[in-house]
């Protein structure tokens, strides 16, 4: 009922803007990005033992992040060398704390509803990583590590013409 999970992610990343001051300049900037992600350890205990016969299924998970892929790597733009976007860089940049939570109930017949949460709690306020521009102070504007979250309910109906198959809406 309890599994412990370490990831080593390798990631690879792309990006690619068009930027120019008329269609008639436009150019291309291409960014790629690859290498060592983020490492998480991460525990999940499951509520109800799956080994016994339950109409509900559920699991809590805890665990953090700590921030071993680069979360500075720069690209050229038509303004110089600037820090890629967040989606293309390898690492958040900060720790965190993970939690989440799922779970399945049957409803009766062919019928259950699913649900799951996640939250990623940052411990780290903002990165070393310059974001842009400066302020009117002179203050360097730094890059955030913000808090992510999700969530996703949902049904399921069991087709019973072909054994296994399951239909699902959900959002």
């Amino acid at each position: 009922r309890l599994s412990l999970d370490l990831t080593l992610p390798f990631l690879s990343g792309y990006s690619a803007v068009e930027q120019g001051t008329s269609p008639t300049n436009h150019q291309l900037y291409e960014y790629r990005a690859g290498g060592l992600g983020d490492i998480v350890f991460q525990a999940e205990y499951w509520i109800v033992d799956p080994r016994k016969a339950s109409r509900f299924r559920g699991s809590v998970d805890v665990g953090f992040r700590a921030p071993t892929g680069n979360d500075d790597i720069t690209g050229t733009s038509p303004s110089g060398e600037v820090p890629l976007d967040e989606n293309t860089q390898l690492g958040s940049g900060g720790w965190g704390m993970l939690f989440r939570a799922q779970g399945s109930v049957e409803l009766g017949g062919p019928f259950a509803l699913y649900g799951s949460g996640y939250y990623g709690m940052s411990l780290t306020e903002h990165t070393n990583v310059a974001q842009g521009g400066k302020l009117p102070d002179g203050t360097v504007v730094l890059r955030g590590d913000p808090d992510t979250y999700s969530g996703r309910l949902g049904g399921a109906y069991l087709l019973p013409w072909v054994d296994g198959l399951v239909f699902t809406a959900g959002g």
